[in-house]
């Protein structure tokens, strides 16, 4: 179309018409986080690797991009882990699973 000013008038002319089609727009891709597992390690190694086990399973049966990182304290010290390989996918359930192997205050979403 064209747009002319005439006085204080605005004339609108149209060359072609057709109807509205909104274009797809995919939706946007869900935030990352990053999940704190803050873990004590106990004077019981066996039982500790195993808890370990089994918060990787719980954390592979929610696939996802979410960033898994683990903090192990031993007495005094702490240690950091980044973990690379591993993703989850955050949610509810999870949450649950994993608060029921290491307790709920020691999850951290961020």
């Amino acid at each position: 179309g064209k747009v002319r000013l005439r006085g204080d008038r605005v004339q609108l002319s149209c060359e072609l018409v057709r109807q509205y089609q909104p274009e797809d727009v995919a939706p946007a891709p869900p935030a990352r986080r990053r999940l704190l597992i803050n873990l004590a390690q106990t004077e019981d190694e066996e039982s500790d690797v195993v808890r370990l086990h089994q918060i990787f399973a719980a954390l592979r049966d929610y696939p996802g991009g979410d960033e898994v990182r683990l903090s192990v304290t031993r007495g005094d010290e702490v240690v950091n882990l980044r973990l690379p390989g591993m993703t989850t996918g955050y949610c509810p359930e999870l949450h649950q699973r994993l608060a029921a192997l290491v307790g709920e205050e020691a999850l951290v979403v961020q």
